[in-house]
């Protein structure tokens, strides 16, 4: 080993004493990325505990898996005391204006929202059940992420991170975006660590860290079809859905130049010819059309309030959604892993 910049440092507050304790004589790759992760330990602790074996095992059972009312309902109020200190915590790493209130608001409206997703389930499938079969589908949850039909207590993970962090920074004055924030609180270190804990390969952190990412800075808008009907006090319901079809389509072939997306993808180039993944790209309109069909729900207060063609909008939307979702994976498992055939089919779609 070559050890190369020394420097003297004046421990004026006993950090570097704490983390030389830390480490217990072993080595680091940087002293001040330590120190910064040290640092920012008052936030990273409450994130972890939302994590905690007994709190997350009671969010898929009592929320994903939408268990006992009184429990689901206890369940959450620990959920929301654990988050206010990490949005407390983090507001003051951030030098920012105090929002816990409006954050625990906030971060209360998306685990009812999830609740109220995940029991919706049963009648969705009533009333998409010719579109499924038709596509050879058995059951609406395989198109869900946080189901019986996928890995949901490790895809709970991501989306119980990906809500904190939304929760956060949606009241964060003169923010650059959510990615951004998660960098500055540098909450990838304990993210990582929690991924790692549940039993993942370091490949698979890796991508899903990607796809933290991606949530991060596209979120639902692909597979929203309903956030501009529902603005003002008469939701519009006058977009075709071939024009909004194409649209998105368009939105898809933009979003392919996304470093995380082509990571997640697997996006590699051999003799000449790009390729992808045609399954992580079905998982990922996956994840992208759960975001959305959640997102829904989340308007459900609002839309109850305004009017009853609203709520008609929120179910014409889930349709939509759906409808993409299908074309979407379609048009990925005709472009045989080739990411040309997938943009040939993709450009079509925007042009019609």
């Amino acid at each position: 080993r070559v050890f190369l910049d020394f420097r003297e440092i004046m421990d004026k507050d006993g950090e570097v004493a704490t983390l030389c304790d830390r480490l217990g004589g072993n080595g680091c790759r940087s002293v001040d990325e330590e120190l910064a992760l040290q640092r920012l330990g008052r936030v990273h602790q409450p994130f972890s505990r939302l994590f905690g074996h007994e709190l997350f095992n009671a969010f898929i059972e009592q929320i994903i898996k939408h268990g006992d009312g009184l429990q689901e309902e206890k369940t959450r109020k620990s959920l929301e005391e654990n988050f206010a200190e990490f949005a407390e915590q983090s507001y003051a790493a951030l030098d920012a204006d105090d929002k816990t209130a409006a954050a625990v608001s906030s971060f209360a409206t998306k685990l009812r929202a999830t609740g109220k997703a995940m029991a919706h389930l049963p009648a969705l499938h009533n009333e998409l059940n010719t579109i499924l079969n038709q596509e050879n589908i058995d059951s609406v949850d395989r198109l869900v992420v946080l189901s019986h039909s996928h890995n949901y207590r490790l895809n709970g993970i991501l989306w119980l991170a990906y809500i904190a962090v939304e929760s956060l920074v949606e009241h964060l004055d003169g923010h650059d975006g959510m990615p951004e924030v998660f960098k500055q609180l540098r909450l990838d270190a304990p993210t990582t660590n929690i991924l790692a804990q549940s039993g993942k390969s370091a490949d698979d952190v890796n991508l899903d860290m990607h796809l933290l990412y991606i949530m991060m800075k596209h979120g639902e808008t692909l597979y929203d079809f309903l956030h501009s009907k529902l603005e003002g006090s008469q939701p519009d319901l006058s977009v075709t859905s071939a024009t909004t079809r194409a649209a998105k389509a368009g939105l898809a072939l933009e979003m392919l130049s996304c470093e995380h997306i082509r990571a997640y993808t697997g996006v590699n180039q051999y003799e000449g010819v790009w390729y992808f993944s045609k399954e992580k790209f079905e998982q990922l309109n996956r994840w992208l059309f759960s975001m959305a069909y959640h997102n829904y729900f989340e308007m459900q207060d609002e839309a109850k309030q305004a009017s009853s063609p609203a709520i008609q909008a929120i179910d014409a939307a889930i349709r939509e959604s759906v409808q993409f979702y299908l074309l979407a994976v379609r048009s990925s498992s005709n472009a045989g892993y080739k990411l040309n055939g997938l943009t040939e089919r993709l450009t079509k779609l925007a042009k019609q």
